[in-house]
């Protein structure tokens, strides 16, 4: 087959550092090419560089071939008359590809109105039917929605109709499925794969995920430090790997059920940590019109001390609305949430800022919750701005370095900003913020959902080692639950803002008693189940 895409001795240097190291890639026409390898490796900058989109600060070098053109050498005109029209991209954090302050229908038109013209008729059923193929219309979110009134899930589903909308050539897709549960991640990989067999569309698809790349290549390229160390077709990789990195990909993906039991007991009784009584929370409805969505319908739960709690459910099913009112992000409309033996609605402005930095937050989105303006040590040490006092500069510093490293990121990152990470390091980031002050209480928003196995295993001992050695209760919010089985103590599974399941985790997963909980474990990637069920026997 022709290749349509065909990188050539590609690099892109940085700082006198080089971060790309003369890699040669290719995809044909209709084909899906998978690019793996854990964060920093050069995947992001590789697809980037197809539509020009590297920083002004890197430097690159070689040839990015598209349909016989050299993207290197096209003027800004062309590149822009390429970007949404025949390559079609994905981007990795939603919330930072959108515009706040549009709709989304707007949004997606607004790429279809560059490209075609259409009658706002035509416009609005294209619209339409763009929000239906990604699942959005089924969900009850309508073109005049804007972007803070979605989930995340919600709004990466938004960025892919975007990048469908004017039928590509090429589908450049980075990480399009991290922010996304198992059910939903199936249905936009079918929705993908499906384009690329109906309309002939090759498809360049960025992830950390081994087990999906296992399922929707063709073929699959490793990279490694900025180097592509295997390429080969899905059964030569997976099945019969030949390089050292791509073996110890496939086994840290596969073999999670070795975080099971790490955590320590303890003979003491346990106090609560959190009880939440008859909380419910409604959007919409105020404008005439407005349908009132009930994001949690009237939910009830108590965790203990030192446990970690899985909260899991699908995009929209209210997990995201749950963690933000624990943190007074969402006022509790209706309802009690007891934090620590404290109703969170009660407390007084001094009496919360004691309560911050025994109560911290990791959010969904890195993107989004890093100040852009700030260099990485002072995003981390922001979290112990109500005890610098007690700690003194010294230990501050000393905080924020144990913190970076114990997310795997080197301490001299600490004088870059935001902007010079990668999305799987911005991520890093946000959980060393969180983990800083040692809390007492830890919310954990998809936290490990953009990250690499190796960076996810990493973390998760972070994690365990808060519980074991500072009593740190956890609730770990996901849509893998491959995660939730392994890591968590307890589960709670939610849909359409009701709590439908709970238990132990094994008694939840040993039998599960909801249909729809039945239906997210059989969703979880072949590849997982089939080690899962190897390793519980």
């Amino acid at each position: 087959m022709t290749a349509l895409l065909d990188i050539r001795d590609f690099k892109v240097s940085f700082a006198g550092q080089q971060l790309i190291n003369g890699i040669d890639l290719q995809v044909a026409r209709g084909e899906t090419v998978v690019v793996v390898g854990r964060s920093g490796s050069g995947k992001s900058l590789t697809a980037s560089a197809v539509i020009d989109l590297l920083p002004r600060m890197m430097t690159p070098s070689g040839e990015v071939i598209f349909d016989g053109r050299d993207v290197t050498r096209l003027s800004r005109r062309e590149v822009r008359s390429l970007r949404g029209g025949d390559i079609g991209f994905v981007f990795q954090e939603p919330l930072s590809a959108l515009n706040p302050l549009m709709t989304i229908g707007r949004q997606i038109g607004e790429g279809i109105s560059y490209h075609r013209s259409l009658s706002s008729g035509e416009m609005e059923r294209e619209v339409g039917e763009l929000l239906r193929q990604v699942g959005l219309a089924q969900q009850g979110v309508r073109a005049d929605s804007f972007p803070h009134e979605l989930s995340g899930g919600q709004r990466q589903r938004v960025v892919i109709a975007m990048a469908i909308a004017n039928r590509p050539k090429l589908l450049i897709a980075d990480e399009p499925t991290s922010a996304l549960d198992v059910t939903i991640q199936k249905e936009i990989v079918s929705l993908l794969m499906a384009l690329t067999r109906e309309h002939g569309v090759a498809m360049l698809f960025i992830t950390h995920d081994i087990g999906l790349a296992a399922e929707i290549a063709d073929r699959i390229v490793v990279m490694r430090d900025g180097d592509i160390v295997e390429t080969g077709t899905r059964e030569q990789v997976i099945e019969h790997p030949s390089h050292e990195y791509s073996r110890e990909l496939i086994q840290r993906s596969t073999a999670l059920a070795r975080f099971r039991g790490l955590a320590e007991t303890s003979d003491r009784p346990a106090e609560t940590a959190l009880r939440v009584t008859g909380f419910s929370h409604v959007y919409g409805g105020r404008r005439s019109g407005d349908r009132e969505v009930r994001a949690v319908d009237g939910i009830s739960f108590e965790m203990k001390a030192g446990r970690i709690l899985g909260v899991v459910g699908e995009s929209g099913s209210g997990k995201s609305t749950l963690a933000r009112a624990l943190v007074q992000l969402r006022k509790p409309q209706h309802g009690v949430i007891e934090l620590l033996g404290r109703d969170v609605s009660s407390l007084t402005r001094a009496e919360r800022d004691h309560l911050r930095p025994q109560v911290q937050y990791v959010f969904q989105d890195p993107g989004a919750s890093l100040n852009p303006r700030w260099r990485i040590r002072d995003i981390v040490a922001e979290s112990l701005y109500a005890i610098r006092r007690e700690l003194g500069p010294a230990e501050v510093a000393a905080r924020v370095a144990e913190a970076l490293e114990a997310t795997g990121l080197d301490a001299g990152m600490g004088v870059r900003y935001p902007h010079q990470l990668s999305g799987g390091q911005r991520q890093r980031v946000a959980i060393a913020r969180a983990i800083a002050p040692r809390p007492r209480l830890l919310i954990a928003d998809e936290a490990v959902s953009a990250l690499d196995a190796e960076t996810r295993d990493g973390v998760l001992e972070v994690f365990l080692k808060l519980r074991r050695e500072h009593r740190c209760s956890i609730i770990f919010i996901t849509h893998d639950l491959s995660l939730a089985k392994y890591v968590c103590d307890d589960v709670i599974v939610m849909t359409a803002g009701k709590i439908v399941e709970r238990g132990t985790t094994v008694e939840v997963f040993r039998a599960p008693r909801h249909e729809y909980t039945r239906a997210l474990i059989g969703a979880v990637p072949r590849m997982y189940r089939l080690q899962e069920t190897d390793n519980d026997r």
